[in-house]
């Protein structure tokens, strides 16, 4: 499993108090392949939004930036770790934790 990235995003902006959802979906890696990624989406769409790094996101009252996950080498390519939340006393949590969960885009 990995973290999206701006090219695998239909949606490719987010507005200030937006509505996501964190969930799994597939995204082309390579030619054919897919790779069961977690992203966050837009629950009107069903669009695969980008959130871009830096940003803020409030999950379960909880404010967190998104930062790049640890790079690891794919099947096809170089991915992310889905470890990509980092609270305020720096501390990196996992974004398959809040799967399911609503994330509102602060900014």
């Amino acid at each position: 499993m990995r973290q999206y990235e701006y090219e695998n995003c239909i949606e490719k902006k987010v507005k200030k108090g937006q509505v996501l959802e964190v969930r799994f979906t597939n995204i082309t890696s390579g030619c054919c392949d897919a790779d069961l990624t977690l992203v966050f989406a837009n629950p009107k769409t069903n669009n695969v939004v980008w959130v871009p790094y830096g940003s803020k996101v409030n999950i379960e009252n909880k404010l967190y930036s998104i930062i790049q996950g640890e790079v690891f080498r794919g099947r096809n390519s170089r991915c992310f770790s889905t470890e990509c939340l980092l609270d305020d006393r720096r501390e990196v949590y996992d974004l398959y934790d809040y799967k399911g969960k609503n994330a509102i885009f602060i900014g």
